[in-house]
Formats: structure tokens, C-alpha cells, sequence
């Protein structure tokens, strides 16, 4: 498991809120884990321990959900705007700290689940050569 990052509160010299800093870099890794996925070559029947194919797919949808997630409830935006989810959730401090921790552990899994993808890929790959 890897240690957790704490996002930096700023971006561009100006302050951004926790969830959306959080929720951009969950965007960032679903689109890592992504890559990863595309770049491993498609396996051919019963040569892996997971099935690449949909696992991908599996990867794309959960993506898509969240970025539309996101994006509905302008998870992504600044917390200075009064439309984003930060600013609307200021007076709600326990629903906004459990919001923030779920973040964090979906950061955290994604993180998880692109190491858990390539040591499978690289041990495969020892196992052949």
C-alpha cells in the first residue's frame, strides 16, 4: 500500500478546495490505471490471472461514473464558487468530512489497483522469461 499524498491546498496561486483537490486527483489515476490497463497487450485465453478485457472495461465504466459524478455535482470545481460541492457542504461539516474521506480511500484504491495490475504483469512476465 502506498502512503497517502496530501494534494496541495493551491493550484495556479489560488486556493483550492479539499474535495475538488482530492476528487481531481482521483480523476488523474482512473485515467493512470487507464494507461496501464491499455498498455499491457491482450492476453490470449488462460495466460493470466485476470481477465484483462474486462477489467479494462470494468476500469472505463467506473471512470466514466465518476467523472459524470463529478461533474453533476461540481465535485471538480473550486470550492470558492457557490455552485461546487465544497461550498454547498459548509454548513453540513460532518456530511463534507465523510465525503472528503471517501475520496481519499478511492485515491487511495485506485493507487492500489494500478500496483496490483503490474506486479501481476510483471510476475507473469518473470514466470515466462
Amino acid at each position: 500500500m502506498m502512503t497517502r499524498e496530501t494534494p496541495s491546498p493551491f493550484v495556479d496561486g489560488k486556493e483550492v478546495s479539499a474535495i475538488s483537490l482530492i476528487a481531481r486527483a482521483c480523476l488523474k489515476k482512473f485515467e493512470r490505471l487507464h494507461d496501464i490497463l491499455h498498455s499491457l497487450p491482450l492476453d490470449q485465453p488462460g495466460e493470466t490471472e485476470f481477465d484483462l478485457q474486462n477489467t479494462r472495461l470494468v476500469v472505463e465504466d467506473a471512470h466514466a461514473r465518476f467523472k459524470a459524478w463529478g461533474t453533476n455535482i461540481a465535485a471538480f470545481c473550486d470550492g470558492n464558487l457557490r455552485v461546487s460541492l465544497d461550498f454547498r457542504l459548509n454548513e453540513a461539516p460532518g456530511v463534507k468530512s465523510r465525503a472528503i474521506q471517501i475520496l481519499q480511500d478511492l485515491d487511495e484504491y485506485l493507487d492500489d489497483g494500478a500496483l496490483l495490475i503490474l506486479n501481476k504483469f510483471i510476475s507473469q512476465i518473470s514466470n515466462i522469461a
